[in-house]
């Protein structure tokens, strides 16, 4: 893979959208944490929410010998209620997850 001609691509890519001359369907440009919930697969997520996830699949690669405590998929629905309000991020990754986190980076 040359990174510096993916950097390129996505530089005239966004260039491209920021222009308007992107015609590829719209995608959400807005939502908060009770629209994601009804979320019915990863194709909904936004290019800003892929960030997110790729950055803290990023952190848990890195880990060392830690253990992740929150979000975990066995975790997210005994650790909820303990949260004063569900973060639009909390609710990505547990969303991420069900879908089959990690696993969706596989080949195949």
């Amino acid at each position: 893979v040359d990174h510096k001609q993916v950097d390129k691509d996505l530089k005239a890519q966004h260039q491209s959208r920021l222009l308007g001359l992107d015609k590829s369907p719209s995608v959400i440009k807005s939502r908060n944490a009770h629209v994601l919930q009804a979320a019915k697969s990863c194709a909904e997520f936004s290019e800003a929410d892929w960030e997110l996830i790729m950055d803290t699949h990023d952190e848990y690669m890195r880990r060392g010998c830690l253990e992740r405590v929150y979000p975990r998929l066995d975790m997210v629905g005994r650790c909820s209620e303990f949260l004063f309000s569900q973060r639009y991020s909390n609710v990505l990754l547990a969303k991420w997850l069900s879908f089959g986190g990690p696993k969706l980076f596989e080949p195949g």
